[in-house]
C-alpha cells in the first residue's frame, strides 16, 4: 500500500482529508480509485489502513479502517549533527540518512563551511523536511525523524554534554551562573582560557571529565549510562579509535542514543576536534579512505545500526 505522513490531529476526524502535495499524488500520480486503500501515518508509529472514498479537485478522503503500531524503527536512536552542505548535497544526506534508519538531523555550520548563514539555514527547512517526509515514506519508516533548529558547532558539541554516571539523572547542561546562557561553559579561571576545562583534580589529566558519578568505571562514551548518549566525531586525523571500537558495551538492547558528529566539505579544523572532545565527543576514524561529507554520516549511522543489530 502507499504511505503518506499525514499530521496526527487530522486522524481524530472521520473521513481523514488529504490536500496540497499528498491530494495531487492521490490523484494525478498515483491515480488512486475509490476503494483503495493506502497506510496513514502519524510520525509517532501508529499506523493506519485508510480506504479512499471520496477524489475532489482540491482534496481526497479516506475512511481509517484499523490501526496497528508501525514496525521497521530501529530501537537505536541515531541523531546526525550534519554540517550543511552547497547544493543538494545537504538533501542528499537527508534523504539517505532517513532510509538508513537516523532518527534525527541537526544542522550545523563550522568554520570551514560553505553556508555559514543561519537564517539562510533555517530558510531551507520547508524544503528539507519535505525530503525527509517523503525519504520516510517510500522506505516504510514508521516515524517521522526530526530536524533541529541549525546549530553553530561550538553549541552543538556544548549542547549535549556527556549524562551524568548515576543512571537516574538525565544529563542536561547545568546553567552556568547569572548571565550565562545554558550550555554555555565559565571562564575556567584567571590566567586561563575561556572555554578550556580545568584539570579535574590529583592525577587527572586536563580535559578529562571527571567520575560523574559512584559505582562508575571508566570515562569511555559506551559507560555514560542508559539515559546519556555516546557521542562520536569522524575525523580524517584519527588513526587509532574505529568506529567499532567506540561502541564497545554500548547496551543496544536497551535502546542506546548515539550523536554522530560530520563537518562540511573540508573537514573540521584541529581547534574544531579539541573543543569537541573538552565536551566528551570521541573522535573515531571510519576506515583508510576519506568519504564525501554528505556520505560520511550515512556511512557512520548504517555502520552503527548494524553494530546494534538493527540491519538484519
Amino acid at each position: 500500500m502507499h504511505r503518506f505522513f499525514v499530521s496526527p490531529p487530522s486522524l481524530d476526524h472521520q473521513p481523514v482529508t488529504l490536500t496540497g502535495d499528498q491530494a495531487h499524488q492521490v490523484r494525478r500520480v498515483l491515480r488512486m480509485r475509490l476503494g483503495d486503500r493506502a497506510t496513514l501515518l502519524d510520525g509517532r508509529g501508529g499506523a493506519y489502513e485508510g480506504i479512499l472514498i471520496a477524489v475532489g479537485d482540491a482534496d481526497v478522503k479516506f475512511q481509517v479502517v484499523r490501526r496497528w503500531e508501525a514496525e521497521r524503527e530501529p530501537r537505536t536512536h541515531v541523531t546526525l549533527y550534519q554540517a550543511v552542505l552547497k547544493g543538494e548535497r545537504f538533501g542528499w544526506a537527508l534523504q539517505k540518512g532517513t532510509e538508513v534508519g537516523v532518527s534525527a538531523f541537526v544542522p550545523m555550520i563550522c568554520e570551514r563551511n560553505v553556508v555559514d548563514d543561519l537564517d539562510a539555514v533555517e530558510s531551507k527547512r520547508e524544503w528539507w523536511e519535505r525530503i525527509i517526509q517523503e525519504a520516510a515514506e517510500q522506505c516504510g519508516r514508521g516515524r517521522l525523524p526530526e530536524l533541529g533548529a541549525a546549530q553553530l558547532f561550538g553549541q552543538a558539541v556544548a549542547s549535549a554534554p556527556p549524562a551524568p554516571r548515576n543512571r537516574g539523572e538525565t544529563g542536561t547542561t547545568p546553567d552556568w551562573g547569572a548571565g550565562g546562557e545554558t550550555g554555555t561553559p565559565p571562564d575556567w579561571g584567571a590566567g586561563g582560557e575561556s572555554d578550556s576545562p580545568p584539570d579535574w583534580g590529583a592525577g587527572g589529566e586536563t580535559g578529562t571529565p571527571p567520575d560523574w558519578g559512584a559505582g562508575g568505571k571508566s570515562d569511555s562514551p559506551q559507560d555514560w549510562g542508559g539515559r546519556g548518549a555516546v557521542r562520536l566525531i569522524p575525523w580524517e586525523g584519527e588513526h587509532v579509535t574505529t568506529l567499532r571500537d567506540a561502541l564497545v558495551g554500548c547496551n543496544f538492547a536497551a535502546g542506546a542514543r548515539i550523536q554522530v558528529y560530520v563537518g562540511p566539505e573540508g573537514g573540521f579544523t584541529e581547534a574544531e576536534i579539541a573543543q569537541a572532545r573538552r565536551y566528551g565527543v570521541q573522535s573515531v576514524t571510519l576506515g583508510p579512505r576519506i568519504l564525501r561529507a554528505e556520505t560520511a554520516g550515512v556511512i557512520a549511522a548504517a555502520l552503527i545500526l548494524y553494530e546494534a543489530g538493527e540491519m538484519n
